[in-house]
């Protein structure tokens, strides 16, 4: 049995040439699409002169030659890098906060307490300049 997938599981940016008869969606044979959208009321590929290429349309491995560019590649890259770097950050900042629940001894979330631990810390902290600390504790402030 030939794989069929659907348009809304192409990444955006995914370039795919026709090669066959695509489930008789009327893709030009030869013609590149690109998926640029994943929505159910307007158009997901452009490079076509037809209407109603939705995300539901289906199409079998054989009938397409999907491959991506460099820029979507390295735009993936990028995305992907940002996104770490901010679940890197936001799993930093609920080990800080279950760090100063264990130091507490509580056992709910209080913000405004979580903040004089953070400047009690940082004050504490010698290893960080007196200027660096005045800017963090005013961060906090905000």
């Amino acid at each position: 049995m030939k794989q069929m997938k659907q348009i809304r599981q192409m990444t955006q940016g995914t370039i795919f040439t026709v090669v066959g008869n695509c489930n008789g969606h009327n893709y030009t044979v030869g013609e590149k699409y690109k998926v640029v959208q994943h929505s159910l009321r307007e158009h997901n590929v452009t490079g076509c002169s037809l209407d109603g290429y939705f995300v539901g349309n289906t199409l079998k491995d054989s009938d397409i030659t999907a491959f991506t560019t460099r820029e979507t590649m390295l735009s993936d890259i990028e995305n992907i890098s940002s996104t770490i770097k901010e679940l890197e950050e936001m799993l930093q900042e609920t080990k800080t906060k279950l760090k100063y629940l264990e130091a507490s001894g509580e056992e709910e979330f209080n913000e405004n307490e979580f903040r004089v631990f953070i400047a009690l810390k940082t004050i504490e902290d010698k290893s960080i300049s007196e200027k660096e600390r005045i800017k963090i504790i005013a961060g906090l402030l905000n």
